[in-house]
């Protein structure tokens, strides 16, 4: 799983079509408990590099009854997008 992770931070298959340069926002772990699977982060998750971390993250949050250490902490969840960086505005 380390290795995995790594390789993801590290891709860069699709820089030339993301206009906002590569950015894979993810969080996980070989004993993450949960796994939540969102949509490519945004231009906000992009810029910060934190994922979840706007008013959705907040509702999502708040709906699953967790604190946002809970939320954060690697071994309880795994954030993972079906698109680790953010594919731009309008972009299919």
């Amino acid at each position: 799983m380390d290795q995995l992770l790594k390789n993801i931070r590290k891709c860069t298959i699709c820089k030339d079509a993301l206009v906002n340069g590569v950015n894979p926002v993810l969080a996980a772990s070989a004993n993450s408990i949960i796994a939540v699977i969102g949509q490519a982060p945004g231009s906000v998750v992009h810029k910060f590099g934190i994922p979840w971390d706007y008013q959705s993250g907040k509702r999502l949050r708040e709906g699953m009854g967790v604190t946002t250490d809970q939320f954060y902490d690697s071994e309880l969840f795994a954030i993972i997008p079906m698109g680790f960086c953010y594919p731009g505005k309008g972009i299919r």
